[in-house]
């Protein structure tokens, strides 16, 4: 059975393809966590891991999808082609101002 964790913010990178423009998904458990896109996708195809977001109160889960160009990236399970809930969520703080661990 994976482990479960729920997403409440994103680093997003300069890129306008809004396939590639999550660089990290993070949030927070015990303590505050981020890691990159790429990690998460393939914690979810290893079956380890599954992550969410809370969307009006509702557990929505994150999929792993594919572009036409071929990039596999994340997106809620009810979003259309591109990732808009994940681009809604909000940028993360600085670690050195809100204590985030980076997992690289």
């Amino acid at each position: 059975m994976p482990k479960s964790a729920e997403i409440s913010c994103v680093v997003r990178d300069d890129r306008r393809n809004p396939y590639e423009r999550i660089a990290y998904i993070g949030g927070f458990t015990t303590s505050s966590w981020l890691i990159t896109q790429q990690d998460a996708i393939g914690k979810i195809e290893r079956g380890e891991w599954e992550f969410f977001v809370t969307h009006n109160g509702r557990k929505m889960m994150l999929v792993v999808a594919q572009s036409r160009s071929g990039t596999r990236y994340l997106k809620r399970e009810d979003d259309g082609d591109e990732p808009k809930a994940l681009l809604a969520l909000p940028e993360y703080e600085e670690p050195s101002k809100s204590g985030w661990q980076v997992d690289r």
